[in-house]
């Protein structure tokens, strides 16, 4: 993963970057290697949870929660191969040429490369993408769900929502 990184900014910027703290480049692998375990484990945790719950669901549940195993999925790499292939480059090529354009006389301001940064700028978009879009997916799918059923279920699971919703709301 390492190397891919470093040769998708070596496509758009060439190969050159600073750091300026000694243990800097040390914690900049040890961020993509966090990065790149946590979006593996992620996956398979979530199944996990699943099959441990699966055999006190009913049969019509199950299939609920298969269709939206196969959606996140199929959605989370359709946004992570749209990430790195076209927000994450464009992006880059945006704030950079914004550096190129600078030509006040007095003030002259150079971009020095940071590998920290481009670090933490992928990993925030990658994080803030995927979590938004799951959210969505999953909120989407159980109104879909919810209205097949009849609004005395809809009354019955209103408080349930609210709680989630304090929650969440709470964490955020």
């Amino acid at each position: 993963m390492i190397k891919i990184f470093l040769f998708l900014i070596s496509i758009i910027f060439g190969s050159y970057f600073i750091y300026t703290n000694l243990t800097e480049v040390f914690w900049t692998y040890f961020y993509i290697v966090v990065f790149v375990n946590c979006f593996l484990i992620i996956p398979f945790f979530l199944l996990q949870t699943w099959f441990f719950f699966k055999p006190g669901m009913y049969k019509k549940e199950n299939v609920y929660i298969k269709v939206l195993i196969v959606l996140s999925s199929f959605i989370w790499i359709i946004i992570t191969y749209s990430l790195y292939c076209y927000l994450i480059p464009y992006s880059w090529l945006f704030f950079y040429q914004i550096n190129e354009n600078n030509d006040f006389g007095l003030l002259n301001i150079q971009l020095e490369a940071k590998l920290n940064e481009y670090i933490n700028f992928i990993f925030q978009i990658y994080t803030h993408t995927i979590v938004v879009t799951q959210i969505w997916i999953t909120a989407f799918y159980f109104f879909i769900f919810l209205r097949k059923n009849t609004l005395k279920k809809l009354a019955f699971t209103r408080k349930f929502i609210y709680i989630i919703v304090i929650i969440f709301s709470s964490l955020i």
